[in-house]
């Protein structure tokens, strides 16, 4: 299977498959295809390629989290991974695998359960864990696991839509584009009212950093969900690392941008945090 990553990445991710049973950590930026290559991973380990897909089942992978959940993971989560994998067998089946998406949300009561299942993992049994962001991710659990960075291959991830979900070869740079160039958030775009959505938000983005001050209050206006609201601050981000040859000559805009975000995560009323970021443009 052709992974989205760059040649070096899918060497290291080549080698979980020739030493398996450990403890690995996939991390690099959200939606880039790490969930897609855990899934790729365990479909090897267990020869059945079906796993591939999101939504398949097999009784020897256990995933707690996945690409798609935003939830935090708790101790009720790892508690059931607990029962399933270390205290149920299946005569027929030695060898699991376990995908944990998002360990830099996690508790601090579940990653302290998950510790204990990590210091003494049962044996044939690969834990894979994802995280878009390593600096959030508890340093036990780092001292734990084997690192590997996943760096994205534009290039790469254009051939796999082709390949995989047959998009025409003219339509893949759009469509990595609107995705600012992340592999998950282009496939979720195949679907044209998703793929509608991005490009409305990329264009509120654009206008919002070109705009007067009174185009900005009247894009304010128009978000009031805080699911919208923290989709188009991180479009702001990218859309101000597209205009700037130095990212550096808007750092200060981009510092308020993060902290609108962690207003959101505070409950701010969404109208409220872009307002205040429209005054700081």
């Amino acid at each position: 299977m052709m992974l989205p990553f760059e040649e070096n990445t899918n060497k290291k991710i080549s080698t979980i498959l020739s030493n398996p049973f450990r403890v690995y950590l996939l991390y690099g930026e959200q939606y880039i295809g790490k969930y897609l290559a855990s899934r790729y991973i365990a479909s090897m380990l267990l020869d059945d390629k079906k796993i591939i897909k999101d939504d398949y089942l097999h009784p020897a992978l256990h995933v707690v989290s996945n690409q798609a959940d935003n939830k935090v993971i708790g101790i009720s989560d790892i508690k059931h991974l607990t029962e399933s994998i270390w205290h149920t067998t299946h005569s027929d089946i030695k060898q699991k695998v376990i995908i944990i998406s998002k360990i830099d949300n996690i508790t601090e009561s579940a990653a302290n359960a998950l510790l204990k299942n990590l210091e003494d993992m049962p044996s044939e049994t690969t834990i894979i864990l994802n995280a878009d962001n390593l600096e959030a991710v508890l340093p036990t659990i780092i001292s734990r696991s084997q690192l590997i960075y996943c760096l994205p291959s534009k290039q790469r991830a254009m051939d796999y839509l082709v390949e995989y979900y047959r998009v025409d070869p003219t339509k893949t740079e759009d469509y990595m584009s609107i995705a600012n160039d992340r592999l998950r958030k282009a496939i979720n775009n195949l679907d044209e009212q998703s793929y509608e959505q991005s490009k409305f938000i990329q264009s509120l983005a654009v206008q919002f950093l070109d705009g007067s001050i009174t185009t900005r209050f009247i894009i304010a206006k128009q978000i009031h969900e805080k699911s919208f609201a923290q989709t188009f601050l991180s479009e702001l981000i990218y859309a101000t690392n597209k205009q700037s040859t130095i990212l550096y000559d808007r750092l200060d805009f981009v510092e308020h941008v993060m902290q609108a975000i962690s207003q959101l995560r505070s409950n701010v009323n969404s109208r409220i945090v872009i307002e205040n970021l429209a005054l700081r443009q």
